[in-house]
C-alpha cells in the first residue's frame, strides 16, 4: 500500500494505491489459485491529518488464475481432466477504515464493492487425450462466511511504516 496525504482539506485527503499478489493451493475448492489485485482511490481522514478514522472511495481490478483437477466431462461420463480458469474483475466501491500507530501502523478496513464477484466462472477443461470442453464452475458456499465476499463485502488488513 502506498499513500500520500495531500495538503488539501487541511491535510485530510489522501491518494492511495494497493497491490497484492497471493498464490495458494486448496482454496475455495480449487487445487491451485493465484490472486493479483491492483487498486487506487481517495481517503478522507475525519479527525486528524493522515491518522485515525477515514472514509474512502476506490477502484480496483482483481485477476484470478485457478486450476481444479479431476473435473468430470459434461459430455462423456467418467472422463476427467483439469479445469483452468482465468478471470478479471474490476469494481468501484466505498470503505471505512482506521489507521493506528506512528512510525509502524495498523490499518483495518471494511467496505462494499458495487460490482461483487460472481459465484461462478467459465473454465476450460483439458482431458488426457487432448480434447477440451468449456464448463461453468460454480462455488457452492451457502451459509459460509466466505459467501460474504460474493455479496459485495470487502475487507482489508494492512500494516506498515509511515514517514
Amino acid at each position: 500500500n502506498l499513500e500520500y496525504v495531500t495538503p488539501l482539506f487541511r491535510d485530510r485527503l489522501s491518494l492511495n494505491m494497493d497491490y497484492s499478489s497471493i498464490g495458494t493451493t486448496d482454496l475455495l475448492g480449487l487445487d491451485e489459485i493465484d490472486f493479483e489485485y491492483l487498486g487506487g482511490g481517495l481517503n478522507y481522514y475525519f479527525f486528524k491529518p493522515g491518522k485515525g478514522l477515514y472514509g474512502g472511495l476506490y477502484y480496483g481490478n482483481l485477476n484470478i488464475d485457478g486450476m481444479l483437477s479431476d473435473v468430470e466431462s459434461e459430455d462423456d461420463s467418467g472422463k476427467k481432466g483439469d479445469a483452468f480458469a482465468n478471470y478479471s474483475h474490476s469494481s468501484f466501491g466505498a470503505k471505512i477504515g482506521a489507521k493506528w500507530g506512528g512510525l509502524i501502523y495498523f490499518r483495518p478496513e471494511i467496505g462494499y464493492s458495487f460490482d461483487p464477484l460472481p459465484k461462478s466462472f467459465n473454465a476450460e477443461v483439458v482431458f488426457d487425450d487432448g480434447s477440451r470442453e468449456a464448463q461453468e464452475i460454480d462455488f457452492e458456499l451457502e451459509d459460509s462466511p466466505v459467501d460474504l465476499i460474493f455479496s459485495g463485502l470487502t475487507f482489508n488488513l494492512g500494516f506498515g511504516f509511515s514517514f
